[in-house]
C-alpha cells in the first residue's frame, strides 16, 4: 500500500475525516481494540471541521 500525505482541500476530505473519527470513537470499538489500538474521544461536525480547516488545513494520509 502506498500512502501519500497532503492537506485537506475538499468537503470529501473533511467527510472522510468524520467517518474515520466515528469508526474510532471509544463507543464504536471492542474492548480489545481500545486496549491495543487506542481510540478517539472528540466528536466534530462538518461545520466545525470546516471552520478549523479554514484556519489551518488538516494534514491527512491517503492510501492509493
Amino acid at each position: 500500500m502506498i500512502v501519500s500525505y497532503t492537506r485537506s482541500h475538499t468537503i470529501t476530505d473533511l467527510q472522510e475525516i468524520l467517518i474515520l473519527q466515528a469508526k474510532n470513537l471509544k463507543t464504536s470499538l471492542a474492548e480489545e481494540e481500545i486496549n491495543t489500538q487506542g481510540f478517539v474521544t472528540v466528536v466534530h461536525d462538518l461545520s466545525l471541521l470546516q471552520e478549523m480547516n479554514e484556519a489551518e488545513k488538516h494534514v491527512i494520509a491517503k492510501s492509493k
